[in-house]
């Protein structure tokens, strides 16, 4: 995993490789974050994969599970490990990017719809808990 630490218009600026599927890339993100700055204000789950197209019927369970990973635990898993430096500085935000394919399922993205689904619930969930 790679960071690089950059500055811009007097803001340092720090990008930090990390696969959503990687629990131990996930807690080194966080960690690093809480090194370079002290805290965590905001989160924002953005990645997401899709690597098949087709009827639900011939989706293989282990793609499933590999949407799943990306698109809802690791998520799940980084707004964990950011929440005590949260809560410890007396707020922050979690920001889950979603899809329209969480809502209104289109024709060969099942899968991508369910994982979108699921995160639009952990949304939900977070902000009644943590809220």
């Amino acid at each position: 995993m790679k960071s690089q630490m950059n500055s811009h218009e007097g803001m340092q600026i720090m990008g930090i490789a990390a696969h959503m599927a990687d629990q131990v890339q996930i807690r080194n993100l966080v960690d690093l974050t809480l090194k370079a700055y002290g805290g965590i204000d905001i989160v924002v789950n953005n990645a997401a994969i899709n690597p098949v197209y087709g009827p639900i019927a011939e989706a293989d369970s282990k793609v499933f599970d590999k949407i799943m990973q990306v698109n809802v635990t690791g998520p799940l898993e980084l707004s964990k490990l950011a929440y005590p430096a949260m809560k410890e500085s007396g707020g922050g935000s979690v920001i889950n990017i979603s899809s329209i394919e969480g809502i209104t399922p289109g024709l060969g993205l099942g899968l991508y719809s369910i994982s979108k689904s699921a995160l639009i619930s952990l949304t939900k969930v977070l902000a009644r808990e943590w809220g």
